[in-house]
């Protein structure tokens, strides 16, 4: 595991899906979500539980699939099978504005948020 290697003193946690995380509140000053948001069931519950594991001020980092008028595009041109396998682990799709909102719905003021690379990259403060 290139993780361990690199980072031979951090302490590996298995997550139980959809189930509060096992720290303390305000245990972290950095949370990051890579590529996670949109393959989670309950994301209202592991926005809020980033957000009470968080120091006052601490930071969200996200990423995420962009989606937005590209997608609307292609769905036009081919299809929604040429965006959305239905076998694909993807529950979920964000643009920039849908995950602003649900940052600033649950807590978070948006410290930045651009799109890159077909990715949503997002830093928000708690």
């Amino acid at each position: 595991m290139r993780a361990r290697a690199r980072l031979p003193d951090a302490t590996a946690v298995e997550l139980t899906p959809d189930e509060r995380l096992p720290f303390a509140d305000g245990a972290f000053e950095l949370v990051l979500c890579a590529e996670t948001l949109e393959h989670v069931r309950d994301l209202q519950l592991l926005l809020s539980e980033a957000r009470r594991v968080l120091v006052p001020g601490g930071r969200l980092a996200v990423t995420t699939p962009a989606h937005g008028r590209g997608t609307a595009l292609e769905l036009l041109l081919r299809g929604f099978e040429s965006q959305f396998d239905p076998l694909s682990p993807h529950l979920r799709f964000f643009t920039a504005k849908s995950l602003a909102r649900v940052l600033e719905e649950l807590g978070f003021s948006a410290a930045s948020l651009r799109s890159e690379s077909g990715s949503l990259l997002a830093v928000a403060e708690r």
